[in-house]
């Protein structure tokens, strides 16, 4: 089924997560995957295969065309004639990836959510271990280990994934997961303002709701790093946007040496701004973590200064 959306002129209102309540997920299939591409014809034939490759099928696919020029809508249209798990909606603007992700939940049956990228793979049994993760335990959020991989799939590291209580130190719950169609609905989805880092923002706002997280140390996941990935090409951007998120859960913390090795951390993953100042209230908090990262914090200094030097 291929749907063309045409939301109203200017920027789209935030995800309520009224259309979400108004299906009857009775009805609906156990998981319900948003895949949001914006001119994605280069890996996402693979990213569809891997889906297709799932040993659970009780699931189904939403992918939101944002407004893409290239074969995208081709390679859709033709996923969605041949699987009958694919629906394809069909942004008239460009909305970005935030909202393009609330787009695709809204129209979502599932009672367990997930997105995943049009560069990514899924594992074959990455859908059966996440939904028997939650089905044997109460918890709302379940998240797994990924890998990281090249442009032509090649193995080149392990994805950084952590306990939730980990998020004062960025984003541990990473890119392979399945949550409640409550969550959605209770957060509003992804903020809209937040386009590269409204993954962290989500998960910061669920563990602030109470929602609970579970993770799973196997990895269950193939996250693709290249030239063309947002990661890489909104760098900037992105670290600017998350240091304002780390600093409010900072912030909150009292006094101690957990809160200096998160100052810590956050004045060292920016190349682009130098937060001296961060690093001074870690001293004042605890000198003896910062001078534990003392390392850490030199090859910040040297990697800053190549970054600004071109």
């Amino acid at each position: 089924m291929v749907v063309e959306t045409n939301p109203p002129p200017g920027r789209p209102q935030p995800h309520t997560g009224e259309g979400n309540r108004a299906v009857d997920s009775a009805q609906g299939p156990a998981i319900s995957i948003v895949l949001p591409v914006h001119n994605g014809e280069r890996y996402l034939q693979a990213a569809l295969d891997s889906i297709a490759g799932q040993t659970f099928r009780d699931f189904e696919v939403i992918a939101v065309d944002d407004c893409s020029t290239d074969s995208t809508p081709a390679i859709l249209a033709t996923g969605a004639a041949r699987h009958d798990w694919l629906s394809v909606i069909t942004n008239r603007t460009n909305l970005k990836l935030p909202a393009t992700l609330n787009v695709g939940f809204a129209a979502a049956r599932g009672k367990w959510l997930s997105w995943t990228s049009d560069d990514n793979l899924l594992r074959p049994d990455t859908l059966a271990r996440l939904i028997d993760s939650v089905r044997s335990n109460p918890v709302d959020i379940v998240y797994a280990g990924f890998a990281i991989i090249d442009e032509e799939a090649n193995r080149t590291g392990t994805g950084e994934v952590g306990p939730a209580s980990d998020l004062v130190f960025g984003n541990c719950v990473g890119c392979c997961f399945l949550y409640r169609r409550e969550v959605d609905a209770a957060l509003g989805g992804y903020d809209e303002h937040l386009f590269g880092v409204e993954d962290y923002d989500f998960w910061l706002r669920a563990a602030d709701a109470g929602f609970r997280f579970r993770l799973l140390a196997d990895e269950l996941y193939d996250y693709r790093r290249h030239g063309g990935s947002l990661t890489d090409t909104r760098s900037r951007q992105i670290h600017a946007l998350v240091a304002p998120l780390m600093l409010r859960r900072i912030d909150a913390l009292p006094a101690s040496p957990r809160r200096a090795e998160a100052l810590v951390r956050l004045a060292c993953r920016d190349p682009y701004t130098l937060r001296w100042r961060l690093i001074g209230r870690a001293w004042h908090d605890h000198p003896l973590t910062v001078m534990r990262h003392a390392g850490s914090i030199l090859r910040w200094v040297k990697y800053a200064a190549r970054v600004r030097l071109g």
